[in-house]
């Protein structure tokens, strides 16, 4: 799970939110996932959502209303999706038919948030004296913003991914088995200049060249392989006798 700027990202597995270290979040090959995608702030968000290069929303971007969250289930096509993502090994035959891409094993989530409605101070005309009658102070105002639908798209030319980022990873997402997931269409106000990168890596293998076989979710106790005490997930290090536990 990856915190910044009052968004949250992270991957989901059998509905359980997987543990990330540094960005990396490690699950097995074959395994089917979700993106859950939750907004921290006080007004909505517009996210579009990227994932080993490719736009998984089909041209739509996703609105999240503010303190609420999405799962995205997988990928769209129009505005249902119909199969979850799933993790596979990249085999040579994969990627001498495909190709290596420069962001494979990247899920890059991008998010811009509303402005805040602005309220336009209104007045009331001074009346005269000799009968003439007072207006009712109140009425309606207008926040002077214009909605856009919910297909509007947007690209940052301030953000890049690292070259770190860019390695040529060990697996890619592919349709996996099929699920119901549907949305509509909605609208927004006008967005902030700002725009907001997460960006998580996925591999199928441990930090020593194993293939994982067992997901670490952010409730995974590790088990000291020396003196046997067992620490949370986000532990480096065995607090008992300082053995590097992190898988």
């Amino acid at each position: 799970m990856v915190y910044s700027n009052k968004f949250v990202v992270a991957v989901k597995h059998n509905g359980k939110v997987l543990r990330d270290g540094g960005g990396v979040v490690r699950l097995p090959f074959g395994a089917d996932y979700s993106l859950l995608l939750k907004n921290k702030n006080s007004v909505r968000a517009l996210v579009d959502v990227e994932i080993d290069g490719q736009d998984v929303l089909d041209g739509h971007s996703l609105i999240i209303g503010p303190n609420e969250a999405t799962t995205l289930e997988g990928f769209m096509k129009g505005m249902n999706v119909r199969n979850k993502f799933r993790f596979i090994k990249k085999t040579r035959q994969i990627s001498k038919y495909r190709g290596d891409r420069p962001d494979d094993g990247l899920v890059r989530v991008e998010f811009k948030f509303e402005r805040p409605a602005e309220v336009q101070p209104f007045v009331v005309p001074r009346y005269k004296e000799y009968g003439d009658v007072s207006p009712t102070l109140g009425g309606s105002y207008h926040s002077g913003y214009t909605s856009y639908s919910a297909s509007y798209t947007y690209t940052s030319n301030n953000t890049e991914i690292t070259s770190e980022n860019r390695a040529i990873n060990d697996g890619i997402t592919v349709p996996g088995i099929e699920t119901s997931q549907s949305f509509v269409l909605g609208n927004i106000g006008l967005l902030e200049h700002a725009s907001h990168v997460i960006i998580l890596q996925l591999k199928g293998r441990t930090s020593k060249g194993k293939k994982v076989k067992k997901v670490v979710t952010t409730k995974t106790k590790l088990t000291c392989p020396t003196c046997g005490k067992k620490s949370r997930s986000s532990a480096k290090f065995c607090s008992r006798c300082g053995t590097y536990i992190k898988k």
